[in-house]
């Protein structure tokens, strides 16, 4: 029983952070982020052109879907995994599909956000790039502290 607490958990926990990520992503347009990074970083016109490009690039290659249809998604989740715990049975095998399927969207997710991060990179001056580390890891452990939270609410 304690298994399907926990995977029930896990799988809930994924859901609210996907639902989550798509709520952030709205309330932090790429403009305003381009703003705060010129200001951190004291980016020039040209590099703030050029990375305005690279972004506008990225955003046109990786649409996120809206969030009516993230609603849906979680609903249908939500829907799919009561219907496991409805059975007598565990079905392991359809955990560990469904499991399996979110892992690969979120390491695609990952490596597009890395690679956008390493194209940004690329255009900053050898002054500039230490800062920007330094502002991914703040970005990183911040993202970290608030997921801790959500987990103890």
């Amino acid at each position: 029983m304690k298994l399907n607490k926990k995977i029930i958990s896990v799988l809930a926990l994924s859901g609210v952070i996907a639902f989550s990520g798509v709520q952030a992503h709205e309330r932090h347009s790429g403009e305003n982020k381009l703003e705060r990074l010129a200001k951190y970083l004291d980016l020039t016109a040209e590099q703030q052109s050029n990375i305005s490009a690279i972004m506008d690039e990225f955003k046109g290659q990786h649409i996120r879907p809206d969030r009516e249809e993230m609603k849906t998604k979680v609903q249908d989740m939500k829907a799919r995994f009561a219907s496991l715990m409805a059975e007598p049975i565990l079905d392991e095998a359809q955990i560990i599909t469904e499991l399996e399927q979110r892992s690969m969207k979120k390491n695609e997710m990952m490596l597009n956000k890395i690679k956008l991060q390493h194209a940004i990179y690329q255009q900053l001056t050898p002054e500039q790039q230490p800062l920007f580390l330094e502002s991914i890891q703040k970005m990183m452990r911040k993202k970290m502290g608030n997921i801790k939270e959500r987990m103890r609410s």
